[in-house]
């Protein structure tokens, strides 16, 4: 059986999206060592957010 625990960053921002980063660590046990995924997500901001 696979062991996930998931970890989100704060949001961050730039002039037009919005971003977040989730990591999880997946413990393989087959090999017998964990497995770090680094996600990033960007949204787009609404048009009234936008700079």
């Amino acid at each position: 059986m696979a062991h996930k625990q998931i970890y989100y960053s704060d949001k961050y921002f730039d002039e037009h999206y919005e971003y977040r980063l989730d990591f999880s660590e997946c413990y393989l046990r087959k090999k017998e060592q964990n497995k770090p995924h680094i996600l990033l997500f960007r949204r787009p901001l609404p048009k009234d957010q936008q700079k």
